[in-house]
């Protein structure tokens, strides 16, 4: 490996655990803390660790304890959008971002999987953003004539969908009530469920101006 080949390569580590760190600026407590030390210690050997072909491995744990210390899917998506849009030259290089994108939607199904999910319309939005991100990384498997990857990214997308589908099946559809007017949210909740606690689930799906003063069309739950 040549000396530009490896400084592209270090450069692409950098931008990955740059953008792992953004998300866990927020993160606290002792597997934040390991997160931190771990993206510390790669940063410092990770020249050393391209070199000898084994960066998968420590970059791996990296986003095994990002998804530990509490990255949400959000967060996760982040850190695979911008390794997703690292541009690369050789081949070094090309790889640990291919890597880092494959290794970051292992952790977004993860972390979909730990999700209590409240309606089918929140599945239906997760399983359409997985759906977009699976089908870049498929395809750039595929123009590289990867085949075990490929396989792998498949059966992956695969399973985290059935699991998704599977899971939403018992769950309420969202469905749009239309108030008589402008109502309080605390109306709303108690006209709808007969319960004014749902007030902030309400809220939640709806984000009014004021829950005071909410527009007569609602999105809510059909139970």
């Amino acid at each position: 490996m040549n000396s530009t080949d490896r400084k592209e390569a270090v450069a692409v580590v950098s931008n990955v655990l740059d953008a792992i760190n953004s998300v866990a600026k927020s993160a606290m407590g002792e597997l934040a803390a390991e997160l931190r030390l771990k993206i510390g210690s790669l940063r410092v050997y990770a020249e050393q660790y391209i070199n000898s072909g084994a960066i998968a491995a420590p970059l791996a744990d990296v986003f095994d304890s990002a998804r530990l210390a509490g990255i949400s899917y959000d967060g996760m998506d982040y850190v695979r959008n911008v390794a997703e849009n690292i541009m690369t030259s050789g081949f070094p290089a090309s790889s640990i971002k291919n890597t880092s994108v494959r290794l970051a939607l292992v952790e977004i199904g993860n972390v979909l999987a730990g999700i209590d999910y409240t309606s089918r319309h929140q599945v239906d939005d997760y399983i359409d953003r997985i759906n977009d991100a699976f089908d870049i990384a498929e395809t750039v498997a595929a123009d590289l004539l990867d085949n075990s990857v490929y396989r792998a990214l498949v059966s992956l997308h695969a399973a985290i969908t059935f699991d998704l589908n599977t899971r939403s099946l018992p769950l309420p559809t969202v469905v749009t009530f239309q108030a008589p007017s402008i109502k309080p949210m605390l109306w709303i909740a108690n006209r709808l469920y007969g319960d004014a606690s749902r007030e902030p689930e309400l809220e939640a799906e709806n984000h009014p101006v004021h829950p005071a003063f909410v527009k007569p069309s609602i999105h809510c739950l059909s139970r």
